[in-house]
């Protein structure tokens, strides 16, 4: 998720990444309050698990990952459909077509790229 959000977002994110924990347990609580059935409590648990379950599969795989797994098409599909998104039509407009040129592009550390 760190690798999709722009700079000044990064921090923002990352603390409501955070928030999860404590948020979901005071949910818990409310729903468990509020609702004194244990059948009723599960099934409205199981909405949002299903729901968190199904939202993973709309964020696509870093390119950085494609680029570890030396898949280069895949990661500047990723790159392009991540320019697309943020509005950077500088670098969307670049077709990127070789591993190590997308590797300059997103200032990727050589020691990290190595298996």
């Amino acid at each position: 998720m760190m690798e999709f959000t722009p700079k000044k977002w990064r921090n923002i994110v990352n603390g409501l990444g955070g928030l999860s924990w404590p948020l979901g347990t005071m949910g818990l609580i409310m729903v468990s309050y509020l609702c004194t059935d244990w059948r009723r409590i599960l099934i409205i648990i199981s909405v949002f698990m299903f729901v968190t379950f199904f939202i993973q599969f709309l964020f696509p795989e870093s390119p950085r990952f494609y680029i570890t797994m030396n898949q280069p098409k895949e990661a500047a599909q990723t790159l392009d459909l991540l320019c697309r998104v943020f509005n950077t039509p500088e670098y969307s407009k670049q077709k990127v077509s070789s591993g190590s040129s997308i590797k300059i592009k997103m200032k990727i550390n050589k020691r990290s790229v190595k298996r």
